[in-house]
């Protein structure tokens, strides 16, 4: 079977870290092949910065991973993706064990660095410290796929996207970005004025407002949506199909999006906003041939 494979960083990273852009990337990705077994697992991986708190940290795990010198700073999103990395490539799970064990790392994690207090050693403490101090963690998505013989299993939070044969089957926009966009959108309209200064406008408030009232809290009602955190996810998106009825894999972060109602290809994708939108994705095509993985880099 062949696996392509698009990762590239924002302008803005370009410009900031030049050579080094790749290395500082907050998307991820996953892909692990095990002829023996018949086994693949693929995953995308976007995590954001805190909104509150510290502003970055020493974390050597997640810089040696990154191929950066163990003292640099890095930012909490490119800490919180390889935690995200870390588990997926070292646990065979998916599904709400996968979450699970996702969310209990970032909270070792977040101690770590700084972000939950010291004196709190407890691990239901640990919890309930991100539950009301979510500006301050480290809030991420994935997009997963494991692959046998005989089934694919798919688990989604938030917006990385998976689309098996071309139809979207799990990630999801949140409302409120949504409702975001068309609020930009009118003001811009109306007065002219560049979307990224709107953006850049509204945006701190918007996004307090997500933390605090929206982000794993069901009670938002519409305007709820899940994220891995550090604390419960309270749902997740799951998908199980045989793999006789699968043809193409694609999953990709919100940083690509299809031109058309279906997308098999990373050539079904476009750019949204490069200068500031890391695109990552990986495009899975049959048939599926257990030999082997044969990767491209795009």
């Amino acid at each position: 079977m062949k696996l392509r494979i698009l990762s590239r960083p924002s302008g803005k990273m370009d410009e900031q870290f030049g050579v080094d852009a790749g290395k500082h990337m907050q998307d991820q990705f996953v892909h692990q092949f095990d002829a023996a077994k018949k086994v693949l697992t693929l995953a995308g991986i976007d995590w954001a910065n805190n909104y509150r708190g510290i502003k970055s940290a020493v974390d050597p795990s997640s810089a040696g991973m990154r191929g950066l010198p163990e003292n640099i700073p890095l930012l909490p999103a490119e800490i919180g993706s390889m935690v995200a990395k870390r588990v997926i490539e070292t646990h065979q799970l998916s599904g709400h064990s996968l979450i699970s064990v996702i969310n209990a790392e970032l909270r070792k994690r977040c101690t770590d660095i700084g972000i939950i207090p010291p004196d709190i050693e407890n691990d239901d403490a640990r919890k309930l410290y991100l539950e009301t101090h979510r500006a301050e963690s480290m809030t991420g998505y994935i997009g997963h796929v494991r692959m046998d013989e005989e089934t694919l299993r798919v688990t989604a939070v938030g917006d990385v996207f998976v689309r098996i044969n071309g139809v979207l089957r799990a990630g999801r926009d949140k409302l409120i970005d949504v409702l975001k966009k068309i609020y930009i959108d009118d003001i811009a309209t109306a007065s002219g004025e560049e979307r990224q200064k709107i953006h850049e406008r509204y945006n701190p408030e918007w996004t307090l407002m997500q933390f605090e009232h929206m982000q794993n809290n069901p009670l938002a009602g519409d305007l709820y949506y899940p994220a891995i955190d550090g604390t419960d996810t309270p749902d997740f998106e799951s998908v199980n199909m045989p793999v006789a009825d699968v043809k193409s894999v694609l999953i990709h972060t919100d940083g690509l999006m299809p031109t058309g109602s279906v997308a098999h290809s990373i050539e079904d994708l476009k750019i949204v906003n490069a200068r500031f939108n890391e695109q990552t994705a990986l495009q899975l095509i049959a048939p599926w041939d257990w030999s082997e993985l044969r990767i491209e880099i795009l």
